[in-house]
C-alpha cells in the first residue's frame, strides 16, 4: 500500500466544468477525476487493498461492487506504477538527458530574478521594438556577400545550439521563480526535428497563468541575445549578424507553432485549459466521425467536460490542427521525398564529376546533398519510431 501513499494529489487548473486533479508519482503527472481521487485517498487511509475496497463500497452505499472497484484500481493505478518504472520518453522518438536538474539548480536559482517584472517588462518591450525596427529597416534579408562557407555554417550551428540551451535555461529558471523544482536538460528527436528539452513536469501543479510564464520563459531568455545582436548589427551592418537575427526570428516562428509540441503547443494548452491537447483533439475527431456515421462509441471526449467559450475555441483548434498534421504528413513529407528522388541523382552525379576530375566541388552542392540526406534520415527515423510500437505489438501477439 506504500505505492499508493507515495502518490501526491494536486488540483488541476483546467477548463473542465467539473473539478480535475493531478496525481504525482515520481517524475510523472496523471490527470484524474474526483472519483479516482476519492478511491486513492481511501487506499492511502487503509492498511490493505481489501479493507480499502470494502470501505469505498460502503462509503458509496453499494453503488459500486467490490469486483468493479478492484478492476478500477488495476486499470487506473497499474499504468501509473508501470510508466514510472519504464521511464517514459514523454512522446519523443529518442531522448537523452545530459544535465541533471540538481546540477543546474544553482544557476537557475541565480537567473530566476530575471523574471521579476522590473526586468521582464522593459526587456520584452525593448526586444520587440528593436526586432520590429530590424525587420522593417534591414535590406537584402537573404543576401550574403561573403558567401555561405563551411566556417560560417559551423558558426551558425554553434550559435543556434548555444541559443537553444539558453532557451531551456529560461524554462528551468521560470520554474524556480514560480517556486517549483525542474528536471534536467537533454537532447531529443521529435518527429523530424532535433531539439533540446527541459523537464518542467512539475509546472502542471501551477495555475494556468503561472504555467504560461514557464512556457514563455525560453523565448524570454533568448530576447537578451536578440537585443545584443540587433545592437551589433546597428553598428556593423554585418551579413553574418543579420543571418543570426533572421535565424532567431525563424526559430521563434517555429517554437510558437501551436501544432507541434513546442512552446506554442503548451501555450495553447494552457490558454484552452486542456491537458494532453493533441490527444484530446484526436479524441474529439474520432468521436465526431463516429457520431456522424451513426456508430456508438464509449469514448467521451474532453470536449464534453469543457465550459462554453473554451469549448468552441477547442473545436476550432481540433479542426485546424488535424488539417495541419494531415498537410504535414501527407503533403510536405511526400513532396520532399518526390523532389529528393527527382533532384538527388543529378546532384550526386555533379559531385562525383567534380571529385573524379580532382576539383573541389562547390560548397552549395555539398550543402544540398548532405542537407537532403540528413532530412531523409530524420524522416526514416521518425517513421521507424512511429511504427515501432505497432511492430512490437505484432511480435508479442503474432496470432492477432
Amino acid at each position: 500500500m506504500q505505492e499508493f501513499r507515495d502518490i501526491k494529489i494536486h488540483k488541476l487548473d483546467s477548463a473542465a466544468s467539473e473539478e480535475r486533479f493531478l496525481l504525482e508519482y515520481g517524475d510523472n503527472m496523471f490527470e484524474a477525476n474526483a472519483i479516482v481521487v476519492d478511491l486513492l485517498e481511501t487506499l492511502q487511509d487503509h492498511g490493505s487493498r481489501q479493507d480499502a475496497i470494502d470501505a469505498f463500497v460502503e462509503k458509496h452505499k453499494q453503488k459500486y461492487t467490490a469486483e468493479h472497484v478492484g478492476e478500477c484500481i488495476d486499470m487506473v493505478f497499474n499504468p501509473i506504477f508501470e510508466k514510472e518504472a519504464n521511464n517514459a520518453s514523454r512522446g519523443f522518438l529518442y531522448s537523452k538527458q545530459f544535465i541533471d536538474g540538481p546540477e543546474i539548480s544553482r544557476l537557475t536559482d541565480a537567473l530566476k530574478c530575471l523574471f521579476r517584472m522590473r526586468y521582464a517588462l522593459p526587456v520584452t518591450i525593448a526586444a520587440v521594438a528593436m526586432d520590429i525596427w530590424f525587420l522593417l529597416s534591414a535590406t537584402g534579408m537573404r543576401r550574403f556577400d561573403g558567401g555561405l562557407t563551411v566556417t560560417i555554417l559551423v558558426g551558425l550551428v554553434l550559435f543556434l545550439c548555444a541559443s537553444s540551451f539558453l532557451h531551456e535555461l529560461g524554462h528551468a529558471s521560470a520554474c524556480r521563480y514560480m517556486g517549483i523544482k525542474h528536471g534536467g536538460i537533454g537532447f531529443a528527436m521529435y518527429l523530424t526535428f532535433p531539439i533540446f528539452f527541459t523537464d518542467v513536469t512539475k509546472a502542471w501543479c501551477l495555475p494556468r497563468k503561472k504555467r504560461m510564464a514557464v512556457n514563455l520563459g525560453g523565448i524570454y531568455f533568448q530576447l537578451y541575445i536578440l537585443i545584443g545582436l540587433i545592437a551589433v548589427y546597428y553598428f556593423t551592418n554585418s551579413d553574418f549578424v543579420r543571418y543570426l537575427i533572421l535565424a532567431m526570428n525563424l526559430g521563434f516562428v517555429l517554437v510558437l507553432n501551436p501544432f507541434f509540441r513546442f512552446d506554442g503547443y503548451w501555450i495553447a494548452t494552457d490558454l484552452l485549459g486542456v491537458p494532453n491537447l493533441r490527444q484530446q483533439s484526436m479524441s474529439t475527431l474520432r468521436y465526431t466521425l463516429a457520431r456522424l456515421m451513426g456508430r456508438k462509441t464509449s469514448e467521451k471526449p474532453y470536449l464534453l467536460l469543457m465550459r462554453g467559450r473554451e469549448k468552441w475555441i477547442f473545436v476550432i483548434y481540433s479542426v485546424v490542427v488535424n488539417l495541419f498534421m494531415g498537410y504535414f504528413f501527407f503533403y510536405v513529407i511526400p513532396l520532399f521525398i518526390y523532389r529528393f528522388c527527382s533532384t538527388f541523382p543529378l546532384e550526386a552525379e555533379k559531385l562525383l564529376t567534380y571529385l573524379s576530375s580532382g576539383v573541389t566541388p562547390p560548397f552549395a552542392i555539398i550543402h544540398n546533398i548532405f542537407g537532403q540526406l540528413l532530412f531523409l534520415a530524420m524522416i526514416g527515423y521518425m517513421l521507424y519510431g512511429l511504427s515501432r510500437p505497432y511492430i512490437n505489438r505484432i511480435r508479442r501477439n503474432p496470432n492477432k
